[in-house]
């Protein structure tokens, strides 16, 4: 238990700690125009005492006022008591008592609002007070509640009046430079020196020595300044030391303030200046290439994957936007698409191709197959060919909207050896490591698989399709007629030239 008044460092030269008080009172003296005397306390609340406790703090701040009696006083902190509750509580008319007695009251702008709730969740009163002995007190402000605070109290902030102005703060940083004797006129300043002496009382006393020794001390430096023009250096604040990275993000953030003060600093989030800033965190991306082993050469750029790195923003908006929309994904995909896919797994695919063969085999005839992979599908799929492919599919109005706007000028920055490169806008691809990417790509290539399907392109076991297994961009072609083979190999090209793809 105990209380504490803390004063900002560059003001620590204009207060005083009071040596009155003890561990519920605490005490500090404002050097203003007129003294200041700010007192924090904390009252006592429980206990077979504690009237007698609670009048004794009281007791104690009297004195100390009575001590200190020439100046203004600012009483605040935890009372323990009301000004405003009405069931006859002792403490809160003692307190009434003692403002009456110490000619304390309430500020004008202090309204009734509550500032302590019990952990119980059912009591709550207003007991945290500023009381004044004069107007000093020129705002009066109590917060409302907030659920990130997890005192039983509220703050209270409160604007007193004669604070010490700016420029004596600054002031404190200019530097006097010594006076170089050389370059002065020693003649002169003797003479001004001694005519000042003339006036000067030589009667000094034990008493008064303090005084005569400062007397000539003022005399000597005032004599001295008018011989030397002082040159006040003021000393120059020191230069902030930050790598690149840092003093870019700086730059960039004072450019968005800047754009932010333009527009009238406003705090509506349906605003444009609010609306472009999400655009550019759920646009932009960081690409970190992933070697791929294997063998491959280090210095070929087909060796590496581009995993790109989104802002937790990004990542958020398109996990919100694909489960709005996954239902109607998993309703319109072909069930032959076994990647990426919610309930199933890519060895049924692998499970529909053995089944093909050992009827084949049991049927004793020729099955045909062909093994197909669209060549870096995710980094050249094309933006247009995509939309076109999911509005017909799933997307429509606000859904695709917000898709299509997304992935227009998209940017990324490569990371490699611990730098970024430039900015670069990308007109094709979808993001590795993006949410939505993979069932981006799945109803990229859907109208294919249902193609196929709806005209029975390929083979079949029963009255079952089963031409096409698919995992995400993997492709197995499977027919019991080589002719049919070619049909299936013709469509599938023609599909890939339409939409760009190798």
């Amino acid at each position: 238990m105990g209380v504490a008044i803390c004063v900002r460092k560059k003001f620590d030269q204009y207060t005083e700690l009071l040596p009155d008080g003890g561990n519920r009172i605490i005490a500090i003296k404002l050097k203003f125009e007129k003294p200041l005397i700010l007192f924090c306390a904390y009252m006592p609340t429980t206990g077979s005492n504690t009237h007698d406790d609670y009048q004794a703090v009281f007791d104690e701040i009297a004195e100390i006022v009575e001590k200190y009696g020439a100046n203004a006083d600012i009483l605040g902190g935890d009372m323990n008591a009301s000004l405003h509750r009405k069931d006859g509580v002792s403490s809160d008319q003692t307190f009434k008592i003692f403002l009456e007695e110490q000619k304390l009251f309430m500020p004008n702008q202090c309204r009734r609002q509550n500032t302590f709730y019990h952990y119980n969740g059912r009591d709550e009163s207003q007991i945290n007070y500023f009381l004044q002995s004069e107007e000093i007190i020129a705002m009066y402000t109590t917060f409302v509640r907030e659920p990130e605070n997890t005192s039983t109290h509220d703050p209270v902030l409160v604007l007193l009046q004669g604070a010490t102005p700016i420029e004596d703060i600054q002031n404190l940083r200019k530097q006097i430079k010594r006076i170089i004797w050389k370059k002065i006129d020693k003649q002169k300043y003797a003479k001004d020196v001694e005519d000042d002496l003339k006036s000067f009382s030589s009667d000094i006393t034990c008493e008064n020595a303090a005084e005569k020794i400062q007397q000539l001390c003022t005399i000597l430096s005032k004599n001295a300044e008018k011989q030397c023009k002082q040159h006040i250096k003021k000393r120059k604040n020191r230069k902030i030391c930050w790598n690149p990275e840092i003093a870019a993000v700086a730059k960039t953030s004072k450019e968005c303030y800047g754009k932010w003060k333009t527009l009238g600093k406003q705090k509506d989030p349906t605003q444009s200046a609010y609306i472009d800033l999400r655009n550019t965190l759920i646009k932009s991306g960081i690409v970190c290439p992933v070697f791929k082993n294997g063998g491959k050469p280090k210095d070929d750029p087909n060796s590496y994957r581009k995993i790109k790195i989104t802002s937790s923003v990004g990542k958020v908006v398109e996990k919100i936007h694909l489960s709005r929309n996954e239902d109607k994904i998993l309703v319109r995909q072909s069930n032959l698409q076994k990647g990426f896919t919610k309930g199933e797994s890519p060895c049924i695919a692998a499970l529909i191709i053995t089944e093909l063969i050992i009827e084949a085999k049991e049927r004793k005839s020729s099955l045909y197959i062909a093994l197909m992979d669209a060549r870096k599908v995710f980094d050249i799929l094309w933006h247009l060919g995509l939309l076109g492919e999911m509005h017909k599919t799933v997307l429509e109005g606000n859904n695709w909207l917000f898709f299509e706007n997304w992935y227009t000028e998209l940017t990324s920055k490569v990371k490699w050896k611990g730098e970024l490169s430039h900015q670069i806008i990308e007109q094709q691809g979808v993001r590795k490591g993006g949410i939505w990417s993979p069932s981006a790509y799945k109803l990229f290539a859907n109208s294919l698989l249902t193609t196929f399907k709806e005209n029975q392109i390929g083979a079949i076991i029963g009255s079952i399709y089963c031409g096409k297994p698919t995992v995400a961009d993997d492709v197995t072609l499977i027919t019991t007629d080589p002719y049919e083979l070619q049909t299936m190999l013709d469509i599938q090209s023609r599909f890939a030239n339409k939409n760009r793809n190798q």
